[in-house]
């Protein structure tokens, strides 16, 4: 940077001051930021960061029902043969189709917000969830079983059982978009 001189106006703030931006970026920096590349190369850490590169730069890829659908596991259903069981497959069907649905951009709630609701989180993590999230069911003869809940600790969500698609779509619907302002009142 030389000598020192006086400023007489803006426009040479502005050069001095990119002067100096200049020289510590490009020249104070550059050796440090080269040597440490560089010792990447040698210890072979740049091969690592690049086969992990999905850990380090956040995934755009939208969120599909598929990935929803595949991620959670039934938890336990009920005896073979039995009405029970019967509602159950029919409310993983309403599900699988609501998915659908909330995908297409049909109804006003998103897949990030079916996820936050059911896990804490807006999307699947890279490395998987810890634990496989699982779906459980609400019956009406249990209790309330009105809404869908969810324990975000351990990833459970579940699910009400209605006879009708519209009911379970209302439902999931009127749940999730509560849910979310829980505890704020």
């Amino acid at each position: 940077m030389g000598g020192m001189r006086f400023l007489t106006n803006l426009s040479q703030r502005d050069e001095l001051l990119a002067a100096v931006l200049h020289q510590y970026c490009d020249g104070r920096l550059f050796e440090a930021l080269q040597q440490f590349r560089e010792g990447f190369h040698i210890c072979g850490a740049n091969k690592v960061l690049i086969a992990l590169r999905k850990v380090f730069i956040e995934d755009t890829t939208p969120l599909k029902a598929e990935d929803i659908h595949r991620a959670f596991r039934v938890s336990t259903l009920s005896v073979e043969g039995s009405n029970r069981r019967r509602m159950e497959a029919r409310t993983i069907g309403f599900w699988k189709d609501w998915l659908q649905t909330v995908e297409g951009g049909e109804r006003p709630l998103s897949l990030g917000d079916v996820l936050q609701f059911a896990t804490g989180l807006q999307k699947i993590p890279v490395g998987g969830f810890p634990s496989p999230p699982k779906l459980n069911f609400l019956h009406p003869e249990d209790g309330h079983a009105q809404f869908p809940n969810a324990n975000t600790c351990v990833f459970v969500l579940r699910l009400p059982v209605f006879r009708q698609y519209e009911k379970f779509q209302e439902a999931m619907e009127n749940g999730i978009s509560w849910g979310a302002t829980f505890g704020l009142g």
